[in-house]
């Protein structure tokens, strides 16, 4: 995982966001800021990925990596 592709996720966030603050229907808005919050939620994986590579590569890790659950739409 690169951090482009992490910059990228975060710019997909904010595209999405910017969508919704243009969105005329509720639903569309809804959809728009769902989007976002997956794209954050992609990122923010992406990151923690990379520090735990990091730390591993190291021989840092102190605690085993869990995965967080992710809402399901």
């Amino acid at each position: 995982m690169s951090t482009s592709q992490i910059e990228g996720y975060r710019t997909a966030a904010a595209g999405e966001r910017s969508a919704a603050d243009e969105a005329n229907l509720p639903q569309v808005r809804d959809r728009h800021l769902r989007s976002a919050e997956a794209w954050e939620a992609m990122a923010d994986h992406a990151e923690r990925t990379v520090q735990l590579a990091e730390a591993n590569a190291e021989g840092k890790v102190k605690q085993t990596y869990q995965r967080r659950d992710v809402p399901q739409y």
